[in-house]
């Protein structure tokens, strides 16, 4: 079995973050694999700065095994927003962004450098089965062609049960436990309200949802 690990919405986290990844290394034990964080690794947990920072040395290949790779989030794209003077400050500060300034402690060079890294991140990743994103894609769009607010923003589109060719691992929206349908999964299991970090399990050789579930509170 291809190992692939999907992480839900981090939002500051960082202790549950740890968590999660010492979970997957555990159960990836000796075999490779290729890990995926949803985006939302900012705002309203008080713990961003070190969130981001762990984040991008995974995605950098330091001091893990395995492939590590990042989606923007729409709390990142509010943040880089915010603070790259595109507008919006009070909308982010609304919506976690006080602490999320409040993690840097006035390291504000840090904070802008964070925000461009942050800012360059993909909408979309995909392998031969599946396709990761943060909030999810519409029915009326294929995988190619999902504008941009769609894969940060939209909610309510797995009710439809769509197929797009691909099984959609996805974010953002905040449920007790893992959504899990036939062509799509998702992952945010409010680990800011008090729930666990939930990470999908896949097998990057089969179409269809996770194999396995792990937990990190």
């Amino acid at each position: 079995m291809s190992l692939v690990y999907a992480i839900g919405d981090v939002h500051g986290c960082h202790d549950r973050l740890l968590a999660a990844v010492e979970k997957i290394i555990t159960h990836a034990t000796t075999r490779p694999y290729r890990a995926f964080f949803l985006g939302d690794y900012v705002d309203r947990g008080p713990k961003s700065r070190e969130v981001v920072n762990f984040v991008r040395d995974l995605v950098a290949g330091e001091a893990m095994r395995g492939e590590w790779f990042a989606l923007r989030g729409n709390h990142e794209a509010m943040m880089f927003d915010a603070l790259s003077g595109h507008g919006g400050l009070a909308n982010w500060l609304d919506n976690g962004g006080g602490e999320t300034l409040e993690s840097y402690g006035g390291r504000d060079a840090e904070l802008m450098e964070h925000a461009r890294w942050l800012g360059s991140l993909p909408t979309m990743l995909q392998t031969a089965h599946h396709c990761f994103v943060h909030a999810g894609v519409s029915p009326r769009y294929s995988l190619e062609q999902q504008p941009e607010d769609v894969l940060l923003w939209i909610r309510g589109w797995e009710k439809a049960d769509h197929d797009f060719g691909k099984h959609v691992v996805y974010g953002h929206t905040p449920k007790p436990r893992p959504e899990l349908r036939r062509f799509s999964t998702g992952l945010d299991t409010g680990a800011f309200l008090g729930g666990p970090l939930s990470v999908g399990v896949f097998d990057a050789d089969l179409a269809g949802g996770p194999v396995d579930i792990l937990e990190a509170r």
